[in-house]
């Protein structure tokens, strides 16, 4: 395969036009899959842009204010985007009740689907 149309010499050459313009590049063992974020970037920038906050969270969690900081951030992700297809992502309750039966729906439960939101029939 030409060097022209090689999958690698592009990401490579992505990646360096990047760097060249001021990102910095993350080993990705330093990203935490669970909660879906780069945890000591995020940290760093909240200490650096916001000091007199993160000094309170210090002081109100005495050597725990990271992992704090970490486990509301994640919890308000959890919130904000409630369906997506995460295990941890909590579901709409179900139809408290169905105030209409026909003949084709009789006998079978609706089962209401939380990223279509519509009811199908099984």
């Amino acid at each position: 395969m030409s060097n022209q149309y090689d999958e690698q010499a592009f990401e490579t050459h992505i990646e360096s036009q990047l760097l060249d313009r001021g990102y910095e590049q993350i080993h990705k063992s330093n990203f935490d899959a669970e909660r879906g974020i780069f945890p000591g970037v995020v940290v760093s920038f909240v200490q650096e842009t916001q000091p007199d906050q993160w000094a309170k969270l210090e002081n109100a969690y005495k050597g725990k204010a990271e992992e704090r900081f970490l486990r509301e951030l994640t919890s308000a992700q959890r919130i904000t985007a409630p369906f997506t297809s995460s295990a941890t992502a909590s579901e709409p309750p179900a139809p408290a009740s169905i105030s209409r039966t026909s003949n084709r729906t009789r006998g079978r439960t609706p089962r209401c689907s939380a990223a279509t939101r519509r009811t199908s029939w099984v």
